[in-house]
């Protein structure tokens, strides 16, 4: 098995630029830039290469008990691969790295619509087979 790899990650406050550029896309959605946390990391894959202003929220965002962006990168280290990450999967990083910041951001109002859904349950009657 696999195990994500410790890796360089600097977790720093947000500079003015990012923050009103994040602001201004959040909120053009009508979303909350606290969802995503008041840290963000830059990610190093050595020391000229990184991935800079991955919100903290979203680096460490987790499905079925694994740090997602951190165990992709994993499978992807050159000792594992023999080579290098292709320009496709850098590309594909910052895409996932988007789209985790968009469920990070939605979060609550899917909790909303789900404790909605929950209330709203028809209560079907068992039957004694």
């Amino acid at each position: 098995m696999t195990m994500p790899g410790k890796g360089r990650v600097i977790i720093r406050d947000y500079t003015p630029e990012e923050l009103a550029a994040i602001r201004e896309g959040a909120g053009a959605l009508g979303l909350s830039l606290e969802h995503l946390g008041g840290t963000t990391c830059d990610i190093y894959l050595h020391e000229s290469a990184y991935w800079r202003n991955i919100p903290a929220k979203v680096w460490g965002y987790h499905i079925g008990g694994y740090q997602v962006i951190k165990k992709w990168l994993r499978y992807r280290e050159h000792d594992l691969l023999g080579r290098s990450l292709t320009q496709d999967e850098a590309r594909e990083e910052m895409n996932m790295a988007r789209r985790l910041a968009a469920i990070v951001l939605m979060e609550p109002a899917l909790n909303n619509s789900y404790q909605a859904v929950k209330r709203s349950c028809c209560h079907w009657p068992t039957t004694g087979r």
